[in-house]
């Protein structure tokens, strides 16, 4: 597991926001600069950024919300590390919650219906630009899938899958190579459970969705060397 030491000179030559130095250190995550489980020394970083360690810790607090690093007690704060069993029980989260929710565009309102096309129009707007807007647009399209079920408690969960899945979709850019979108197929994917949902097709968009999330979780496996589930054979 390795630590950041300080480098020559402040990466940042002005005083800083927090929300610039959250920046920095989230596209240092996401680039792979920062790989999951790098430990973040506050001394070291702070000196490397070239501000105080009161601006940092708000800053990591930041992506600490975002999921993208976790504070360990009495040991530090570390960039987040997934493991299979994890991405397995997210994914898993992800088919219940999701494929009901698709199924639900046959009596959803016609407003939250909407909201998924222009979730969709916002995702593809995305496409080759910057990673991290890319996968917050990605989220924001699946929570909108979510938000068809009219539940609040049920969006409040999805919220905390959200945060969880964050720097999964973090490690799909990275292996990427810089977009969220790993597979050529996968905007198309998208697109198809939005046009599916948009005329209502429960059963068709509940199909793409659960095939969509397999697909992922497949992908997430074989690039952190998991075993496959019995599912996925």
């Amino acid at each position: 597991m390795s630590a950041v030491s300080a480098t020559v000179g402040p990466r940042l030559q002005r005083s800083s926001t927090i929300d610039e130095v959250a920046s920095l250190l989230r596209a240092d995550i996401v680039s792979g600069e920062l790989a999951p489980g790098t430990q973040l020394r506050e001394v070291a970083l702070a000196e490397s950024i070239g501000v105080s360690r009161p601006s940092l810790r708000e800053a990591l607090q930041v992506l600490r919300q975002e999921g993208l690093v976790r504070h360990e007690p009495h040991r530090g704060t570390f960039v987040t590390t997934i493991g299979p069993e994890e991405i397995v029980d997210i994914y898993q989260v992800r088919r219940v919650l999701e494929g009901s929710a698709a199924r639900a565009c046959r009596k959803a309102a016609a407003a939250e219906i909407a909201r998924v096309g222009a979730a969709f129009e916002e995702l593809a707007a995305t496409f080759g630009g910057d990673p991290f807007d890319a996968i917050g647009a990605d989220l924001r399209f699946h929570q909108s899938i979510v938000a068809l079920l009219g539940s609040a408690r049920l969006d409040a969960v999805f919220e905390s899958v959200v945060t969880a899945l964050r720097p999964c979709l973090v490690l799909l850019s990275r292996e990427a190579g810089g977009t969220t979108l790993l597979r050529p197929a996968s905007l198309t994917e998208h697109e198809e459970i939005a046009d599916a949902i948009a005329v209502r097709r429960g059963r068709d968009a509940e199909r793409l969705v659960i095939a969509h999330v397999d697909r992922n979780q497949e992908l997430l496996l074989e690039v952190i060397g998991g075993e496959p589930t019995e599912e996925d054979e």
